[in-house]
């Protein structure tokens, strides 16, 4: 409930008010809204998530539409996985054997 009230910290664009936000907090806080999105389906395999999180000041501002850019860009690749053709997945699945890593995988990195 604590993400989800950290996801939701809208009321303050309401009030005008930007906040000082932890942008991981935010970035971590949709990941949890979306983790339904990620389980496996009968249509693909489940979706691995790498957080590569370097050091990153605090910022100053509306914490409610940054964690919805995070939220629409987050959806549009999950969106963009499950448009993915079966077949494609077969290929994938051989190389991930192979090479002994997760089959899908979303990367989100903030390190230079």
């Amino acid at each position: 409930m604590k993400q989800y009230r950290k996801f939701t910290e809208a009321y303050q664009d309401l009030l005008n008010q930007p906040l000082d936000v932890d942008i991981h907090e935010g970035i971590d806080s949709t990941l949890l809204i979306l983790q339904h999105r990620l389980k496996a389906t009968s249509s693909r395999p489940e979706v691995q998530i790498i957080r590569e999180y370097g050091e990153l000041p605090r910022v100053e501002c509306y914490a409610g539409q940054l964690n919805q850019v995070f939220m629409n860009i987050l959806s549009n690749a999950i969106d963009a996985l499950e448009e993915a053709s079966p077949s494609a997945y077969d290929a994938l699945e051989e190389e991930a054997q192979d090479s002994e890593c997760s089959l899908l995988m979303i990367r989100i990195t903030t390190q230079c």
